[in-house]
This record gives C-alpha cells, sequence and structure tokens, in this order.
C-alpha cells in the first residue's frame, strides 16, 4: 500500500491533495488500531486474563482427553491464585506455596471441601507451565485429579519475560 500510495502522490501536484492524502491515511490507520494494538504493547503477548482463560482450557481439554469432567471455574478460588501469583511477581514471596493454608481457609468459608491441591509455575506462556505441570508427576496427579472446581491466577514478572501461574483445584463436601 505504501508504494501505491506514493505513486498517487507524486502523480498529483499541489499540497492540498498531498495533506488530503495524507489525513485519509493517517484516519484509516487510526481506526484500525485495536485490530493491531499488540504491535504498540509494552511487549507482553497476552494479558494475564488470557492466560488464565487458556490455563483453565488447556487443563480441560487435557482432562477431558483421558476421560475426566472439566472443571468449572470459581471466581473465589481465581482471586485467591491471582493474588498469589502477584505476591510472586512482586519478591513478596518466592515461587512456591507460602501461604497456602490461610488461602485453602478463606476458600473453606466459602465453599466447604473434601480435597483441595494447588500447581505453581513460572513459565513464559500457559503452555508451557501446563507442560511443565504435566512433567511432574506430583502435578499431574492434581490436574487429573477428583476434583469439580478450580480457580487460576496469573501475574507478569515485572523484571523478565516469565509469569507466574497459580491453580487452584477443589472437591466440594
Amino acid at each position: 500500500m505504501q508504494v501505491i500510495f506514493h505513486e498517487w502522490i507524486m502523480s498529483r501536484t499541489g499540497k492540498t491533495v498531498r495533506w488530503l492524502a495524507l489525513l485519509l491515511l493517517s484516519a484509516v490507520l487510526f481506526l484500525s488500531l485495536p485490530s493491531c494494538v499488540v504491535l504498540f504493547d509494552s511487549g507482553d503477548q497476552f494479558s494475564t486474563a488470557d492466560l488464565e482463560a487458556k490455563i483453565f482450557k488447556l487443563a480441560n481439554d487435557h482432562r477431558l482427553s483421558i476421560g475426566r469432567t472439566a472443571l468449572v471455574w470459581n471466581e473465589a478460588m481465581a482471586d485467591e491464585e491471582r493474588a498469589h501469583s502477584q505476591a510472586i511477581a512482586n519478591g513478596q514471596v518466592p515461587v512456591g506455596h507460602q501461604g497456602f493454608e490461610d488461602r485453602i481457609a478463606r476458600i473453606k468459608e466459602i465453599i466447604p471441601w473434601s480435597v483441595i491441591a494447588e500447581n505453581i509455575a513460572s513459565a513464559r506462556n500457559a503452555q508451557d507451565a501446563l507442560d511443565a505441570w504435566l512433567r511432574s508427576p506430583d502435578h499431574q496427579v492434581i490436574i487429573e485429579g477428583d476434583f469439580d472446581l478450580t480457580g487460576v491466577g496469573v501475574a507478569k514478572d515485572p523484571d523478565g519475560p516469565l509469569y507466574y501461574f497459580s491453580q487452584m483445584f477443589l472437591k466440594p463436601l
């Protein structure tokens, strides 16, 4: 388009035509920005909400592929996991399960549970996080376990390309 646009400008004379053509091109580019937003962001390829949804889908796809039921999203669990992932990203806690007892106590006030578990990962994207969990027998057994509800939280490392993924799994009473 630039070459054609350039030739069109050169075939006309007068500053008005050039100005109107540039104004028209600017308007077209401006109106098309929503479809190109990723080109102008800070370098993050995905929002944390996108990554939460992706982990949820990937985990459920895996569970369905082995004959398990799909997990149901629970926003209270997701809120707990978001806060934990953000605490990791902010350097308040190391990557791990610090504070798990507190998180599950708060969840138990909302949803009485018989079994509860959590997976934590640091990765560049959702697929890498899920793949790492599935390579680890301790994490794989949780993803494939007898759970009904889940919540996912993701936070971006402010100093690098990693995201911190936290996923809680719950079997209600």
